[in-house]
């Protein structure tokens, strides 16, 4: 049964991996000025609007520039990043200490969690007083 949970458990850590190794590469490879390929469902002011466009100076290293674009563009990035090096890490956890897989898992959620509500937290709140009339 750990062993069971262990595959799962890493198998959910690579998927989450290889997303944001994609969302990463799909910041590199396009920027403001190249276009992107996927474009806005919704025309108009969003708490979200230029993150895109954020995401891409912030991997070039022009935090001032993402900032411009968006204000809260550092903080989900820096939830991205720190998730990043999570999955690799509770990965190699799991495998190194296979019988303490429960503690890993709660430890994960509660920093993935707290982390999360930090990150996008300002960024729903923000959109919520926008739509205040």
């Amino acid at each position: 049964m750990r062993n069971y949970l262990n595959n799962n458990y890493i198998t959910i850590n690579t998927i989450f991996l290889i997303l944001i190794v994609l969302i990463f590469l799909y910041s590199a490879v396009f920027s403001p000025q190249s276009g992107y390929p996927i474009h806005a469902i919704i025309n108009g002011k969003l708490a979200s609007t230029g993150l895109s466009r954020a995401f891409s100076e912030l991997v070039r290293g022009n935090i001032s520039k993402a900032i411009e674009y968006n204000s809260l563009s550092l903080r989900i990035f820096i939830f991205f990043c720190t998730q990043l090096i999570m999955r690799i890490l509770t990965s190699i956890a799991v495998v190194i200490f296979p019988t303490k897989i429960k503690t890993i898992v709660v430890v994960d959620t509660i920093q993935a969690l707290v982390l999360f509500a930090w990150s996008f937290g300002a960024l729903m709140m923000l959109q919520i007083q926008m739509f205040r009339i």
